[in-house]
């Protein structure tokens, strides 16, 4: 019997190592269901829907678009990367990652000299 997973990263896992061959097999099985019933694909996706509500699964809530952001430690090592290079990259990185500014927005700015 298989067993339910707490989260995706363990499920990915297990799937990777003995699970895929059992999760095989069920999948064989319900695609024999599946057509001997001659299941169209609404009622294939009705079905699917209702087991999962008669079993109580609920989907994983997971934000889309998630941003992945750096540590303050990375932040400092970029920009002083960025410093040693030639040119205006600190202050541009600097001010990307201070700001939250978009790359679009700051290829906008102008940089002048204190010469002028």
């Amino acid at each position: 019997m298989l067993k339910p997973k707490s989260s995706d990263s363990k499920r990915n896992q297990n799937t990777a190592t003995g699970e895929s061959a059992k999760l095989k097999e069920l999948i064989s099985a319900t695609a024999k269901l599946w057509r001997k019933y001659h299941l169209t694909y609404d009622q294939a996706g009705y079905v699917g829907k209702e087991i999962r509500r008669n079993l109580k699964i609920k989907r994983v809530k997971t934000r889309k678009n998630v941003i992945i952001r750096l540590s303050r430690d990375e932040e400092q090592k970029l920009i002083g990367q960025a410093y040693r290079e030639t040119g205006n990259n600190g202050l541009l990185l600097k001010t990307l990652l201070l700001t939250g500014a978009r790359v679009s927005d700051e290829r906008q700015l102008e940089f002048r000299s204190g010469d002028n």
